[in-house]
């Protein structure tokens, strides 16, 4: 079913390729050549595959975005990375560096051939490795705001033509909904990558709860990664930033909307088989908030530790 999302495209990617097109066969010494494709959150998720690769070829290179590059280069350094723009047929610039014989495979394609079951996802351990100095010196910054815990809120996520106004819900409606298990000594951080201001503003106005802003979240995807991987806890919906949270095993509540996106994660009983520190809550409707709130709220208070941490 997966394999559908090339309907629209003109020609079929994959048809294009023809014999160059990698289809989980034995790979005799080939070149394994994996191309990208979708948002920066979906390169996350294919990217907890791509350690395995190595056992089936002796070299194998994977086109990322630029703004992956640094962290997907520390964090698997035995792969060959090939950074490139974001653009929908970015595949098509592998064609000239191909040779004869390599093998070309579309990044969303591999969970077809490397997770033919959910025991095939495993432990669901993190993958992505944040650069450390980076990581200490936000955790620093952090916690000279506040002696609590540091979370981090996304709250609008998608496209206009990926169901944003469906994975998206208002700032005050998050913190309202969690105004009971939100510490009052905890250290709240915006990490939307475009600019709600006012809205945060308002929010400390009408709400009186602050929540620490910085300008990397939105023009360095890579710096933000090290932002993430200092905080305690992110609390977010469906966007780049649950895939980051969850890849660097920083724990991650995910406000998941009834939509078709929906079944990327593989939920099951509020977890996910992608990530291990994930844990979902889903609408129990279309546009039903506040049930996917109330289950966070509970999964909160319910916590071992009494709290967020």
């Amino acid at each position: 079913h997966y394999a559908a999302r090339w309907y629209t495209h003109e020609p079929d990617p994959e048809a294009a390729l023809g014999t160059r097109l990698w289809r989980g066969e034995a790979l005799d010494g080939q070149r394994l050549i994996v191309a990208r494709e979708q948002g920066v959150g979906d390169e996350i998720l294919f990217a907890s595959l791509y350690g395995e690769l190595r056992a089936l070829s002796p070299c194998v290179v994977v086109q990322c975005s630029t703004r992956l590059h640094a962290v997907f280069a520390r964090s698997l350094p035995d792969i060959e990375w090939w950074p490139c723009a974001e653009q929908a047929e970015a595949w098509t610039t592998l064609l000239p560096r191909l040779a004869p014989d390599d093998r070309v495979v579309f990044a969303g394609s591999l969970p077809r051939w490397l997770r033919r079951s959910r025991e095939a996802f495993g432990a669901g351990k993190a993958y992505l490795q944040p650069d450390p100095e980076a990581r200490a010196h936000w955790r620093a910054r952090l916690q000279a705001l506040g002696t609590g815990p540091l979370i981090g809120l996304s709250w609008r996520g998608g496209t206009a033509a990926n169901f944003r106004d469906l994975r998206s819900l208002p700032l005050a409606t998050l913190l309202e909904g969690l105004h009971d298990v939100l510490p009052a000594q905890c250290v709240l951080v915006d990490l939307q990558y475009d600019d709600h201001g006012a809205e945060v503003a308002a929010c400390a106005r009408e709400l009186g709860r602050g929540i620490a802003r910085f300008e990397v979240t939105r023009s360095d995807f890579a710096a933000t990664l090290d932002l993430v991987a200092a905080l305690d806890r992110v609390i977010t919906v469906q966007t780049a930033v649950a895939h980051a949270a969850g890849a660097l095993g920083v724990p991650t509540e995910v406000l998941v909307p009834q939509a078709p996106t929906t079944v990327r994660w593989l939920p099951r009983a509020g977890r996910s088989a992608w990530y291990r520190s994930v844990r979902l809550h889903q609408q129990a409707s279309p546009g039903d908030w506040a049930s996917a709130l109330a289950s966070l709220a509970r999964t909160l208070r319910a916590d071992s530790s009494g709290g967020l941490v």
